[in-house]
């Protein structure tokens, strides 16, 4: 992800595990190094993004399997994340006091058992709203309600999470979703689900 935080354009990578927790690496620096050899051949090596940038701990019980990253503000963003727990977390993060630095802005929002399964695949479709699809062959959409307060990191179950619509996909063990290009003129969202099947949805 990429936001321009005070006027310094900041590149996170943003990793989940089988621990639950999300973590947050500064690649600021390697992305420029990137663009600057984009016309050369780039070494296969490992780089160094050096200590992370945020630790979330808690995120989920068992293994994270989606995370995707909003930027509501200039110096803030929103993360949505779906695990194996069959729950969405919701976490505001902003800048922190150095460029490499990310602080929780917001409490965790967790609505546990938003799906009868595994989450599989989470989207932004839209400011504050975001669509989930599980195991369950369930698409839902969620509209978050965002919280002023600057607390440090703590849970609330199902807190400022509110499910919008709901629709049941034919693709059996649906395994991602993505976001079409909206088409000119057109109102709807539309998304496509990818399993054992493809299906598409207008929202």
């Amino acid at each position: 992800m990429g936001y321009d935080a005070n006027g310094d354009m900041q590149n996170f990578l943003v990793t989940g595990a089988t621990d639950g927790r999300l973590v947050f690496w500064d690649i600021t620096r390697h992305v420029a190094d990137y663009r600057k050899l984009s016309a050369e051949l780039l070494p296969e090596t490992p780089v160094d993004t050096g200590p992370p940038a945020a630790i979330i701990d808690n995120v989920h019980q068992s293994g994270v399997n989606s995370v995707d990253v909003q930027v509501i503000e200039d110096s803030k963003i929103m993360v949505a994340s779906g695990g194996d727990d069959n729950s969405l977390a919701i976490c505001e993060l902003g800048r922190g006091i150095t460029t490499s630095e990310l602080t929780i802005r917001d409490p965790i929002r967790r609505l546990s058992n938003a799906h009868a399964s595994s989450i599989q695949q989470v989207v932004f479709t839209g400011f504050n709203t975001v669509c989930s699809v599980a195991t369950d062959q369930r698409i839902t959409r969620w509209t978050i309600t965002r919280n002023d307060s600057n607390d440090c990191a703590s849970t609330s179950d199902s807190n400022g999470i509110e499910m919008k619509d709901m629709a049941f996909t034919q693709v059996a063990d649906p395994s991602a979703m993505i976001i079409l290009p909206k088409p000119p003129h057109s109102e709807n969202t539309s998304v496509l689900v990818v399993g054992i099947g493809v299906e598409m949805f207008d929202l």
